[in-house]
């Protein structure tokens, strides 16, 4: 009986060069990115290899390992639908550079469907209030994540996008504003965010504090977010240990959170949708509507009404 090959060996050299190539595209996003597909990808090779099939097998025998794969291990519809694009990304780049005929096998396979931002809640803004003036400024740990959290909220930035900032990112103004260049946003964008004087005085003290010199002083890769750990002292602060602060500070470990508040804010402030899209890098007007509702969806306007009409009292 014929074995089945379990592990992956080296591809045929088209397949080698549509991989590299595809991955160098991926890599100019972000190292991270590059990692996720590169493992993912070789996840779903693996999976073909052992059925005997490699990336350039007949597009309807690898749409249905590709539909196995994507449902492996009782994921969720948003895991599921990942796995599926990021394999679909692959196929499309070959196909486009004549490396893999088409059609694109992955879009054989049926998504599934998900309800947007189901999870999407916001802090109450009253109690982090409370909690950021809780924080202890006197030492340089409470400095650093004030200022953090503050930034996180203030602009509502992604957790990967707070963590990626460096000294080369931070731009003092002659007016006491900071300009700060988010350079590795989603979908390889670049975004800008000019903080108010109070904000960019937080930022710029605990800077000062930790480093003890000019911001142009200090080497461009010089992280904004510090270790202060003993092991890891210097060093810049991961995502994990971002989290941690965040629900050390403010009782959840979900960073996206700050995000999902700055929207709520925004738009209680009378912020127009076309706003709040521009400040969290959306495409389309539509997606910010339909998080904005997500941010709300517990909130039923006639709530007081029927409460009076079935004679409740408290």
């Amino acid at each position: 009986m014929t074995e089945l090959v379990t592990t992956p060996t080296a591809p045929p050299i088209k397949l080698r060069l549509a991989l590299a190539a595809w991955l160098d595209e991926k890599g100019r996003e972000s190292a991270l990115t590059h990692r996720a597909y590169d493992a993912e990808l070789q996840r779903f090779r693996a999976a073909l290899l052992r059925v005997q099939l490699d990336l350039d097998a007949a597009a309807g025998a690898v749409a249905l390992v590709a539909q196995a794969f994507a449902a492996s291990g009782d994921v969720c519809a948003v895991t599921h639908n990942k796995r599926l694009s990021i394999v679909s990304s692959f196929y499309r780049y070959a196909i486009a550079h004549t490396l893999l005929a088409p059609p694109n096998p992955i879009d054989l396979v049926k998504r599934r469907r998900r309800q947007l931002y189901a999870h999407a809640q916001a802090l109450d803004v009253g109690e982090v209030r409370e909690r950021l003036a809780a924080i202890d400024r006197a030492t340089l740990v409470g400095e650093r994540d004030y200022a953090l959290l503050a930034i996180g909220l203030a602009t509502g930035r992604r957790l990967r996008e707070l963590a990626g900032l460096r000294v080369a990112h931070v731009h003092p103004l002659s007016d006491a504003r900071v300009t700060v260049t988010w350079a590795h946003c989603k979908g390889g964008k670049v975004l800008y965010d000019t903080l108010p004087p109070a904000l960019s005085s937080v930022l710029l003290v605990y800077l000062q504090r930790h480093y003890g010199a000019r911001l142009g002083d200090l080497p461009h890769d010089a992280p904004i977010w510090v270790s202060l750990s003993n092991h890891h002292r210097g060093g810049a602060l991961s995502i994990s240990a971002i989290a941690d602060v965040c629900e050390k500070r403010l009782g959840t470990s979900k960073v996206h959170q700050l995000r999902h508040t700055f929207a709520r804010m925004l738009e209680d402030a009378g912020a127009k949708i076309s706003v709040i899209q521009q400040r969290l890098g959306h495409a389309s007007a539509a997606t910010t509507s339909i998080y904005l509702q997500a941010l709300r969806a517990d909130e039923n306007p006639y709530a007081d009404e029927l409460v009076r009409v079935l004679g409740v009292e408290g």
